[in-house]
């Protein structure tokens, strides 16, 4: 049974966004059932490091559509997004550092908590602004990407 499974109550009706939010509960899924199979930590490391990059993604993706829709209230929805990234962060390297077995059950009900919390609180509130805005979300979504490819090009062009 997984962790958490997605609803309709979940859809912010942004269908990028809804596939990163599904995304996401399969990554928790997946850190949940490796837990429960008692995977070796290196499987539920590499779980984790997929997770907190996922999310890091998803968020600046989300940032843009809400950026480009003049989203009210953005810059408190942006500092949620670092707080949670940096707890992942944290969360992460506590892992590599070999914290104590019961810590993965602690990282994996926060991961499930958050999630749910952010999606179902925090994400509905955006879901008015961008009601109707599907050609500016799709070039917002565009513009990522590029940027995305291009630092990605850049970085590989420094080794």
């Amino acid at each position: 049974m997984p962790a958490i499974r997605w609803t309709p109550a979940m859809n912010v009706g942004v269908e990028a966004l809804d596939t990163d939010h599904k995304m996401l509960i399969g990554l928790i899924n997946q850190l949940s059932d490796a837990i429960k199979k008692n995977e070796a930590r290196d499987i539920i490391a590499s779980v984790i490091n997929g997770l907190v990059d996922y999310t890091e993604y998803h968020f600046g993706r989300e940032e843009e559509m809400m950026r480009v829709c003049d989203y009210a209230d953005y810059n408190a929805h942006v500092e949620t997004h670092r707080k949670i990234v940096e707890a992942l962060q944290h969360l992460r390297a506590a892992h590599a550092g070999g914290a104590p077995h019961n810590f993965e059950r602690t990282l994996e009900d926060f991961m499930r908590a958050w999630l749910i919390d952010h999606i179902l609180n925090t994400d509905m509130k955006y879901a008015p602004a961008m009601k109707g805005r599907e050609a500016d979300l799709a070039r917002a979504d565009e513009s990522y990407v590029r940027r995305l490819a291009k630092a990605h090009k850049d970085d590989d062009s420094m080794l």
